[in-house]
């Protein structure tokens, strides 16, 4: 059903898609990247610096909490504050929206500030968010930059993203193991080892080899019942109808998790909730319908700045698909509304300002 859904129906449906003129859709992308871009991003860049700074500080007691001990950050890097969480869990986001600046009009400040914004939730020892905003940054870069890409650049390319991803293997290890913290990810999942760097290895296996396994005892231990839509229709029930909740403490891994399937370290891939739903056939349906939402997404790219960022925060949630089901996830989709409700604001001062040269020149 999966790969029906999500192997043979998107490209079947690519195939036919009309290949798009690079430079008129660049130009599409630079109409949005306004004078008053660079000043709105910059702002906006801040307001999400210093507010994650500041629930930090609320949180664990302390700006870094990776600095502060080890339980302090593993507690910290899943929770966001009320309202707060709306900014502070949008790094991805506004990482995209600073690499589309960066692409017409470059500086060091601008690539200085992404990087800052980019690796800051590693202050609380948090890989998700990291992982999450590279995935947004490499697949927006292969349209704003593919035609300046060579080879070399791109295995380098390649090259500094394994050595991060293995990095981050590290962080999460160091976080939760060396610096006063009693919780171990590797002995939860019987992956123990007298050696540090073996360890650090646990992650990888957690995430992205031990959720194909765990899908299977899924689906064996739920075979006939079904929630009937209760987890895929999470974009609409939490996203529009419980709009009370921002106003409460956030606990991220729950809104990615709302049953966790398998065990307290377990997770079972993306297809664990569609089959939750629906069983393993009817589930074809919400995989054809989210994924029939990527393509349109994919198509209409080159369409303008706000539909790349959408396009982008919404790929990377299929690229973590052998994690969780992170398409369900109703943060991801208030990002879409900032970000159509940035672009939307954009336009109105840039057609203000347009008006008031008309009527200048005709006065």
């Amino acid at each position: 059903t999966a790969t029906v859904a999500w192997g043979v129906l998107p490209f079947a449906w690519l195939t036919l898609l009309p290949r798009p003129n690079f430079n008129r859709g660049l130009g599409n992308l630079q109409r949005g990247a306004t004078k008053l871009y660079k000043p709105f991003i910059f702002g906006l860049s801040f307001l999400y610096i210093g507010l994650y700074l500041l629930e930090s500080k609320i949180l664990s007691g302390g700006f870094l909490p990776i600095l502060v001990d080890g339980d302090s950050a593993h507690e910290a890097h899943v929770l966001s504050l009320p309202v707060f969480g709306i900014i502070t869990r949008a790094g991805s986001m506004i990482c995209a929206l600073l690499l589309i600046g960066l692409r017409f009009k470059r500086s060091r400040f601008d690539f200085l500030l992404l990087i800052l914004v980019l690796l800051l939730p590693l202050s609380r020892g948090s890989r998700l968010d990291i992982v999450f905003s590279i995935l947004v940054l490499i697949i927006l870069a292969s349209v704003l930059f593919s035609q300046k890409f060579s080879m070399r650049n791109k295995i380098y390319t390649g090259f500094s993203v394994a050595s991060l991803v293995v990095i981050l293997g590290f962080v999460g290890t160091f976080r939760t193991q060396a610096i006063y913290s009693d919780y171990s990810y590797a002995d939860n999942l019987g992956f123990d080892s007298a050696s540090f760097v073996a360890n650090t290895l646990a992650p990888f296996y957690g995430n992205f080899v031990l959720p194909f396994i765990n899908l299977d005892r899924f689906v064996s231990a739920n075979s006939g019942q079904f929630t009937n839509g209760e987890f895929t229709l999470l974009p609409i029930s939490a996203s529009i109808i419980n709009l009370p909740e921002l106003f409460e403490l956030n606990d991220f891994s729950s809104l990615v998790a709302y049953e966790d399937p398998v065990s307290p370290n377990g997770v079972s891939t993306a297809l664990s909730y569609f089959y939750k739903d629906f069983g393993s056939y009817w589930a074809i349906f919400p995989l054809s319908f989210y994924m029939i939402g990527w393509i349109i997404l994919f198509s209409k790219r080159f369409q303008s700045a706000a539909m790349l960022v959408i396009y982008g925060i919404y790929s990377s949630s299929f690229c973590l698909s052998a994690f969780m089901a992170f398409m369900l996830n109703p943060s991801m989709y208030r990002r879409f509304i900032i970000v159509l409700i940035i672009f939307w604001v954009l336009k109105f001062f840039r057609n203000k300002v347009r008006l008031r040269k008309v009527q200048m020149i005709i006065s």
